[in-house]
């Protein structure tokens, strides 16, 4: 059975209580595939983690694949949005990173991995890393406690 749940919780690849438990409850009900709310689920990456991302360094066909240095934004389920400034320059220093549009990507967890760098502080609101900043002529109105987007 797949429990989809699983995926990109720290304890996927090990065996878990919890998920063995639900699946216990399961059997004989004939599913293959189920997604539920498990309490001891963990994410592999949070919001503010820095971590390598592995995409393509521009939009082109013949585009080369590598690995740039971005911040988790959000966390969803087995993805993160993540934010790679642009112009940064990838893990093997051969490539700069061509954001389109403004430098958010959702990845999956597997082509995630750590990096070592301090966490970086999120704007719940815009979800930019706090030391990028607000673009020029942007101002988060919610988080000055201005009127709503």
């Amino acid at each position: 059975m797949i429990t989809r749940t699983c995926y990109g919780c720290i304890h996927q690849a090990e065996p878990c209580v919890a998920r063995d438990a639900f699946k216990a409850h399961l059997i004989g009900l004939r599913i293959t595939s189920v997604k539920w709310k498990c309490l001891q689920r963990k994410t592999k990456f949070n919001v503010g983690d820095p971590v390598w991302v592995e995409t393509y360094e521009s939009y082109d066909r013949d585009a080369e694949r590598a690995e740039f240095p971005g911040t988790v934004a959000r966390v969803m389920g087995g993805k993160a949005l993540v934010y790679i400034r642009p112009e940064a320059r990838s893990r093997c220093e051969d490539y700069n990173f061509e954001a389109s549009g403004n430098g958010f990507c959702k990845i999956p967890f597997a082509r995630l991995e750590d990096r070592d760098a301090p966490r970086e502080d999120i704007c719940r609101y815009c979800c930019l890393p706090a030391s990028f900043g607000h673009v020029e002529g942007y101002s988060c109105a919610i988080a000055k406690g201005g009127g709503a987007r």
